[in-house]
């Protein structure tokens, strides 16, 4: 009776190891993936901002109606930069 008592608490200590470190090897993947996804939207955003200095924002001729005008086309353009993603959002939430 005591060995088997013995034997189901190894069990269920090994058992117990077993699941802990399979539930840090999932959540170190899935963080992994946040942090890749992450990184993408970043560097996107990096990308289109870099596309704006590109622009004579303070040159005579680009009045505050020429400024707000290509400011528009840009959002339309990257309405991305606007928003958070909705990923990003519910991982954040979560």
């Amino acid at each position: 009776m005591t060995l088997l008592v013995a034997s189901a608490a190894l069990e269920m200590f090994f058992g117990y190891r077993e699941a802990k470190q399979h539930i840090t090897q999932t959540q170190r993947l899935q963080a992994q993936g946040m942090v890749r996804e992450i990184e993408q939207y970043l560097r996107f955003i990096e990308d289109s901002l870099a596309d704006t200095t590109k622009f004579p924002w303070g040159s005579p001729g680009w009045d505050m109606d020429a400024r707000r005008q290509e400011w528009h086309r840009l959002l339309v353009e990257s309405p991305r930069v606007s928003r958070r993603p909705v990923g990003l959002s519910q991982t954040v939430a979560a």
